[in-house]
Order: C-alpha cells, then structure tokens, then sequence
C-alpha cells in the first residue's frame, strides 16, 4: 500500500490564478489618440528642427518633450490605466 501526499500549490500558481480572475480595466481611447499625435508631431518637429539645431534648442527640447509624452500616453493605454 502507498501513501500519496499532495504537495501544497506553489505561490505563483495563485498569483496566476489571482489575476485570472480580476476582471480587464478598461483602456481609455484617448490615451491612444493624444499618444499618436504627440509621438507623430514630436518626431515631425524633431525632424524639421534636425538642420537648425543649434539656433533652436527650446523647440528641439520641446519636441523631444511632445515624444515623451506620446510614448507615455501610448505605455498608459496599453497598461489599461
């Protein structure tokens, strides 16, 4: 005759099943869309502004500013925040 002894969950396995079970946040659309435009006027800027750079230096810091925040609204909307 054997004994079986049933070993206890490992800790990942309920952290899995935790998050399974909440339910998806919704993703807000303008996130997605200021995120866009932010990301394709900062790049548009930067480009325009690569030939002057030196006699424009607060519009490049700008534009780079404009593509942090398209990147942040787009990282934002695909987190579900």
């Amino acid at each position: 005759m054997t004994w079986h002894v049933r070993s206890p969950e490992p800790p990942f396995l309920k952290i899995l099943r935790m998050e399974n079970n909440t339910t998806p946040q919704k993703r807000n659309i303008w996130n997605l869309i200021l995120g866009i435009i932010f990301l394709g006027y900062g790049t548009y800027r930067v480009y325009t502004l690569s030939s002057d750079f030196n006699e424009n230096i607060l519009g490049f810091i700008l534009a780079i500013a404009f593509i942090g925040f398209g990147i942040y609204d787009l990282w934002k909307y695909y987190k579900g925040m």
